[in-house]
């Protein structure tokens, strides 16, 4: 039993001698009769201690009001647990051998991996503020995220030409060849381009901090932002 409970009982006690004036027992203790004014005095202690009891603690005495216990921290999952491992990792080292030489050792980690298995953010000397590497164990889970981000910008598919619109998406091809889609779109005052690449099922998205999206798609398009496929050391 708790002190407040012990407190409130006490105070009850008091207050029901008050109103009956004594001459009652309660288990072993036997209240005698007693004068009005001591009645009084009664009350006015057992309400105080009443109070007093409420003080101490509510939910001593009404469990369900207490809150609830909070649960216990579940381990992190181990892939957001890599995160803290050296990098690169090999799944990021991989990663790398795609990246073009001349901004290769710009690149950090990328933790906003969005489901990809390795992601990479790089900045390149010229054409873009930010490029990111996102790299996926299939290209369904990288068209996912591509098509995902398409219906938040609100682009309609296979909609435009990013070489003169400023929101279009595509496809294009290398060679002759279709190796992927194409997305562009600008954001305040900010440009974006978001291409994937099937052969390897990575996801790349480049980033200038103005609206100079024609300058990011020229940068694209002569192969600057191209990414070295087989991978190079």
């Amino acid at each position: 039993m708790t002190i407040s409970v012990v407190v409130f009982i006490f105070g009850a006690l008091l207050l029901l001698l008050a109103l009956l004036g004594g001459g009652f027992e309660v288990e072993r203790l036997r209240f005698p009769p007693i004068g009005r004014a001591t009645r009084s005095i009664s009350g006015v202690t057992g309400l105080v201690f009443v109070a007093l009891s409420i003080a101490l603690g509510t939910g001593e005495l009404f469990p369900s009001a207490q809150p609830p216990t909070p649960r216990t921290t579940s381990p992190r999952p181990t892939s957001v647990a890599t995160a803290t491992e050296a990098f690169p990792t090999q799944r990021e080292s991989d990663l790398l051998l795609h990246v073009p030489k001349n901004f290769r050792a710009t690149c950090t980690r990328d933790d906003d991996l969005r489901g990809a298995a390795a992601g990479l953010s790089c900045s390149p000397p010229t054409g873009a503020t930010t490029i990111w590497y996102d790299v996926y164990d299939t290209t369904d889970r990288m068209y996912q995220e591509y098509f995902e981000e398409v219906a938040n910008q609100n682009i309609s598919r296979s909609q435009g030409d990013c070489k003169k619109d400023q929101v279009a998406e595509e496809q294009y091809n290398i060679s002759g060849v279709t190796a992927g889609h194409l997305a562009c779109y600008t954001s305040g005052q900010q440009s974006y381009m978001i291409w994937t690449y099937d052969k390897l099922a990575i996801l790349i998205t480049a980033f200038r901090n103005d609206l100079g999206d024609q300058t990011l798609y020229n940068w694209w398009a002569d192969g600057t932002a191209s990414f070295v496929d087989p991978g190079q050391p």
